[in-house]
């Protein structure tokens, strides 16, 4: 049987953010581990008030992680880590059917905390325009998404999407 190498990261992670994927993704690759396990701080040493309780934090690390499971999704240039503003650029690069592809996107609208719009600059669409809403709701934050897209090869394209495309990202 062999052995499996796995890593761990702990952090508050009060939010998950890219820069915490890429930084698991880089030192996975680095050390050839075969997974990397997030392990949230339950009260961080350093932020004692003011943090969010460590099971929301938990919840919202796993669900970062299933969001991109199965594509090796990662931000490979542009803004990779940290907080996106204002006309930023960011290049995604993940596995599409069985496909490593990349797509760029810029920050076209943003309204810090309620909203953000990225718009594809290059990439495989024809067009693609992602709206993030975000809204509290009681003790926590609800996410809203609209992507709305359209692959090339007109009625061809459209056929793709109805048949092939929406139900993939809808899973």
């Amino acid at each position: 049987m062999k052995k499996r190498r796995i890593g761990i990261y702990g952090g508050k992670f009060d939010p998950p953010h890219l820069g915490h994927l890429l930084c698991a993704e880089m030192t996975r690759e680095a050390f050839a581990l075969d997974k990397v396990l997030f392990i949230t701080s339950a009260v961080p040493p350093h932020k004692a008030s003011g943090v969010t309780d460590a099971r929301i934090r938990h919840e919202m690390v796993e669900a970062h992680l299933d969001s991109t499971h199965g594509t090796a999704e990662r931000a490979v240039a542009g803004v990779t880590t940290g907080l996106i503003g204002p006309g930023d650029e960011v290049t995604w690069e993940a596995r599409h059917f069985g496909v490593r592809q990349r797509l760029t996107v810029r920050i076209t609208a943003f309204d810090r905390p309620a909203h953000f719009q990225d718009v594809m600059i290059s990439g495989a669409f024809a067009r693609m325009v992602h709206d993030h809403h975000f809204a509290d709701d009681a003790a926590s934050t609800v996410m809203r998404d609209r992507f709305d897209f359209a692959s090339p090869l007109g009625p061809l394209g459209a056929l793709a999407d109805r048949l092939v495309l929406l139900p993939y990202l809808r899973r």
